[in-house]
């Protein structure tokens, strides 16, 4: 993840609604516990900690801050995802949710989501430096996105201007490979040397094929160059 990572929500709040005071207070020896874990590297007993928090007061946000923080850490995005929209429905003015949560939409690729859930935050804190170096990645990632498909639309529009090119059908898979669509890129070099693409030197020397080298289909391809 790039930019200003996730933020976890290490202070402790009061339970809010808890049923009792008993359960209030246990919910945050669990989060503190949980913290505890988790600085020292152990997310899993960190995790039960804080679900164990949220059980014992559900209407806590905190606990759910930092479920999502723990699930984040072990790769499980959506499911963090999840746990910060249940943060938002406890406490809609936490700026630390929305802009965890928009830092995960950023992360995968969703950045219409990430911008809106960032300037959620900023309505809460105009000056946050975190929220706002993360929406400024947020919109130079989406700004890419958008080169990214003019790319890719203006060459599949060539190739179906010439749909028997095989240049035309080169540069639209080479195109895919330089932006890591495996797939998508095998399928265009196949019709590209399947309408006589020819050059085999550039098959083994354009950079842009570099991540499709070790793929046994790609070898096959230039085998069938001479």
């Amino acid at each position: 993840m790039k930019g200003v990572a996730t933020v976890m929500a290490l202070f402790l709040l009061l339970g809010i609604g808890a049923a009792h005071a008993e359960d209030a207070d246990e919910a945050m020896k669990r989060n503190r516990r949980g913290a505890e874990l988790l600085g020292q590297g152990n997310m899993e007993e960190a995790l039960e900690e804080f679900r164990k928090a949220i059980e014992l007061n559900p209407k806590d946000p905190v606990a759910r801050l930092n479920v999502a923080f723990v699930l984040d850490g072990q790769g499980m995005v959506e499911e963090a995802i999840a746990a910060y929209k249940e943060a938002i429905e406890l406490d809609p003015k936490n700026l630390l949710a929305y802009n965890n949560l928009g830092v995960l939409y950023d992360k995968t690729g969703r950045y219409d989501e990430a911008i809106w859930q960032l300037e959620n935050a900023l309505s809460i804190n105009p000056s946050d430096p975190n929220t706002l170096k993360n929406l400024d990645n947020a919109k130079k990632s989406k700004a890419v996105m958008l080169e990214r498909e003019n790319q890719i639309a203006e060459l599949r529009r060539e190739v179906e201007i010439q749909p028997e090119n095989p240049m035309a059908l080169y540069k639209l898979g080479r195109l895919y490979a330089f932006y890591d669509k495996r797939e998508e890129a095998l399928e265009w070099l196949g019709k590209a040397l399947e309408h006589g693409y020819d050059d085999n030197h550039n098959l083994k020397t354009d950079p842009a094929l570099d991540k499709l080298r070790e793929d046994p289909r790609f070898t096959e391809f230039v085998s069938r160059v001479p």
